[in-house]
């Protein structure tokens, strides 16, 4: 194998995924998904490194009107084992972050004309100190901004 590469020849994974959603009203929903994945290198016998046993996300949707919606998004991940670029500890810890979405469709002419919508969302709202991947903290709270166009 050469420098760097990764190899899971004999390794199992295996887990269960499931996600809903719910329309309280109009104008409020919610959204939720969880993955339970199981793996296992034999070689080792440890977990494959960089997935976590669980992963999750629950999402109030709101629609105040056909033109704007949001979105309140909590995420979560257990602790897993990663490779540390610089050695060291292995067990990179579980986080959780609260990120913020919003879409608003501008209203560009009559039926028909081409459609413009603008985005926004806040990432890691409360401004955790947490890693994706061992060694490189993820940023605190971020900004995104975007537009949509559909013809």
């Amino acid at each position: 194998s050469g420098f760097g590469e990764m190899r899971n020849v004999d390794a199992i994974s295996r887990g269960v995924e499931m996600s809903g959603s719910w329309q309280l009203t109009e104008m409020v929903g919610f959204a939720g998904a969880y993955t339970y994945t199981a793996t296992r290198d034999k070689t080792n016998q440890q977990r494959i490194l960089g997935i976590p046993d669980h992963r999750g996300s629950l999402s109030v949707l709101l629609t105040p009107s056909p033109r704007l919606q949001g979105r309140v998004d909590w995420r979560a991940e257990s602790d897993q084992l990663d490779a540390p670029p610089n050695g060291g500890e292995k067990r990179r810890p579980g986080y959780a972050r609260v990120d913020l979405y919003g879409r608003y469709l501008w209203k560009t002419g009559p039926a028909g004309a081409p459609q413009v919508a603008i985005t926004g969302k806040v990432q890691n709202v409360l401004d955790r100190s947490y890693e994706e991947r061992k060694e490189y903290p993820a940023p605190g709270v971020n900004f995104l901004l975007g537009a949509e166009v559909s013809i």
